[in-house]
């Protein structure tokens, strides 16, 4: 990379003290690609299940915008899944509430079936194994 030539680090040129430059129309018309390809991301996480096919789409994304091998190192690494259990907060709302109203583990389980949400008896009785043992939510 020549000292004409903008890097593509742009950002991390910026952060560095020995660094002292102007933002240029080509600074931030990267800048603009690589915040296209964030949202992308974020716009179609729940409906996009990450897998083969959606990183080779988010790969081709990502280069037809420019994006340095780097750059899309780090794309890539905030697209996928990050590995665990999806935190279901408002499912143990709801059935922590459903619990303070007296209701029993197989009435809980109906009460979510109504409601959409299919879980075993044994994963509406786990919600309730911290509460039941004097921990608090």
């Amino acid at each position: 990379m020549t000292k004409n030539q903008p890097s593509r680090l742009v950002l991390a040129d910026l952060l560095r003290a020995d660094s002292l430059r102007k933002i240029t129309a080509v600074d931030i018309a990267h800048f603009e690609s690589v915040r296209k390809a964030l949202n992308v991301r974020q716009e179609y996480k729940e409906e996009w299940p990450w897998g083969a096919a959606a990183q080779y789409l988010y790969r081709a994304l990502i280069q037809a915008l420019g994006c340095d091998e780097d750059e899309e190192k780090e794309l890539l690494s905030l697209a996928k899944r990050k590995p665990g259990r999806k935190e279901e907060r408002e499912t143990a709302r709801r059935i922590l509430a459903l619990r303070e109203e007296g209701k029993s583990v197989p009435e809980i389980q109906r009460v979510l079936e109504t409601e959409g949400k299919f879980r075993s008896k044994e994963a509406v009785a786990s919600y309730l194994k911290p509460v039941e043992n004097g921990a608090t939510a």
